[in-house]
């Protein structure tokens, strides 16, 4: 086999998955420098600014990727799908370990990497500078949900199709309505999310957000993109861990809060690498009643306080 003269990664997935795979370019970079990377990502906007990369591509941009990258030369395309690998799918170890080992390289045990610019930071720290109470970042919902029913007074009536690491909204709702009297709660959600009751609605783009992440005193999160972003920005938050583990996603510079309420570990994404739906197209539905999502108000808050 000849020797490659570039590397291309294949970042697929979310967001916050897209923040974990800089870690493996990181890693790639250190343990096989002279040789460019290049990444083709369903997020290039994580991507930015990272000095490791050569070159950056989009999915449904790649026009020039076979004349920049593949024509003339010989790049090595790592385009494994971590959520398959066994260890992962069994919870025994992280996302970035299995990716790093399929990419054929070690982790070396840190998080990703984001690199915002001065004026995405100073964007968000007027936003933050101009709330009229102390502000909490708090991002309930994750992943992308259809619309919901809103019943009195705009409380939403149902919660089916949440991300399964989503905050019940109860509880969501909640904690809004502990903090509102003292804090401005700042709630990053897609469009098609609810907006709770006394909230103030930030959907923006994902640079802005985790620029938000820097500056935002206290931050509330659930296993979705703010979570990953903090983690890479060295800035600890308090997260939320339902149908998702923190052994698999999750960070040692936060505050994992976890329950063991479930009889099947990992029940709350079956066939997570297929993402939360059934292969019927159906949403899944819990049997268990969310056991692992029983938190309650007085429990976040006492996280966030502590």
């Amino acid at each position: 086999m000849k020797d490659p003269t570039s590397i291309t990664l294949v970042a697929s997935g979310g967001a916050g998955k897209n923040v974990a795979a800089t870690a493996v370019v990181r890693c790639l970079a250190e343990q096989h420098p002279g040789l460019p990377i290049h990444v083709v990502a369903s997020h290039p906007e994580v991507w930015v600014s990272n000095p490791r990369l050569a070159g950056l591509f989009a999915f449904g941009r790649t026009e020039q990727y076979h004349a920049m990258v593949v024509r003339g030369k010989r790049t090595r395309v790592i385009a494994a799908e971590p959520y398959t690998h066994t260890d992962f799918v069994y919870g025994e170890r992280h996302l970035i370990d299995v990716w790093c080992e399929q990419a054929g390289v070690a982790w070396d045990r840190r998080p990703g990497e984001l690199y915002l610019s001065a004026d995405e930071t100073e964007t968000a720290r007027e936003f933050v500078a101009a709330q009229p109470k102390p502000v909490v970042l708090l991002q309930p919902f994750g992943g992308s949900a259809p619309p919901l029913e809103t019943g009195r007074a705009g409380h939403v009536a149902h919660q089916a199709g949440l991300h399964r690491a989503s905050f019940p909204l109860d509880l969501a709702q909640g904690i809004v309505d502990a903090l509102a009297p003292r804090c401005t709660v700042l709630q990053v959600r897609l469009p098609e999310q609810p907006v709770l009751n006394g909230a103030v609605s930030v959907t923006d783009r994902l640079r802005i957000l985790a620029a938000l992440i820097v500056a935002s005193p206290r931050r509330l999160f659930i296993d979705s993109y703010l979570q990953h972003a903090a983690a890479a920005l060295g800035e600890p938050a308090v997260v939320m861990w339902g149908g998702t583990s923190p052994s698999v996603f999750g960070y040692p510079l936060h505050r994992n809060l976890t329950r063991a309420a479930c009889p099947t570990p990992g029940c709350g994404r079956p066939l997570h690498h297929l993402f939360d739906m059934l292969a019927t197209g159906a949403n899944w539905t819990c049997p268990w009643g969310d056991a692992c999502l029983g938190y309650t108000v007085d429990e976040m808050l006492a996280a966030l306080e502590g």
